[in-house]
């Protein structure tokens, strides 16, 4: 059965600021997003499928998901400022650790 191009492509980073760096487009939880919020939570564990680099920015698109229905909530921004790669420690390879303020 051939794939939906709507439903199944990854977000694109879809801008880029005035220093040139990428902005990666994310979703995240309204629970997660709160702990950034409070700065009680300064990193992200993400799948590594957008070659995060130190530099780049996060727009974080806050969604509440219910009965497979994404509500949108809000955004922010942060900025990445350290990426482990996985691979070792016991973190998989294709993930990463942002730390990001």
């Amino acid at each position: 059965m051939p794939k939906n191009s709507n439903t199944d492509q990854k977000p694109q980073c879809l801008q880029t600021d005035v220093s040139g760096s990428i902005i990666h487009e994310l979703k995240i939880l309204a629970e997660y997003a709160e702990l950034h919020l409070m700065n009680k939570k300064n990193w992200e564990l993400r799948k590594n499928d957008r070659n995060f680099k130190v530099g780049d920015k996060v727009n974080f698109k806050i969604i509440r998901s219910e009965n497979k229905e994404c509500l949108y909530f809000g955004e922010y921004e942060r900025n990445i400022d350290f990426v482990f790669e996985g691979g070792k420690y016991g973190l998989e390879k294709g993930y990463c650790i942002l730390s990001i303020s």
